[in-house]
């Protein structure tokens, strides 16, 4: 059983990250293999609200970011419209799905591919 002051992400000596460290070596590396060149601790925060926002209030927000004021909050929240979440779905469903092997992958009736 884990103790109270264990570590989320230790180094493999098991002393705290150094955040400019922590940065360098695991988040960069993991944003550049995402296709993200500048990952960055504010990217996270930012992204976070604005897709927690579907599961809880700006207030529930406010809480897991540790904001004293709601006002912060509501700079990283940025509404995403309908149209571009059913886009932004459609196009990963494309591109995304598993196709059985030997089995034609769908076209778009898109002339322009």
């Amino acid at each position: 059983m884990p103790a109270t002051n264990d570590l989320l992400f230790p180094t493999e000596v098991g002393t705290p990250f150094r955040v400019g460290n922590y940065l360098k070596r695991v988040l960069k590396p993991i944003g550049r293999g995402a296709g993200i060149p500048d990952m960055t601790f504010q990217a996270l925060r930012r992204t976070f609200a604005t897709h927690f926002q579907r599961y809880g209030s700006p207030k529930d927000a406010q809480t897991q970011l540790r904001h004293s004021k709601l006002e912060m909050t509501g700079w990283y929240m940025k509404q995403i419209p309908e149209s571009v979440s059913a886009a932004v779905k459609k196009m990963d469903a494309d591109i995304c799905s598993v196709h059985e092997p030997n089995k034609p992958v769908p076209q778009s009736d898109d002339p322009i591919q």
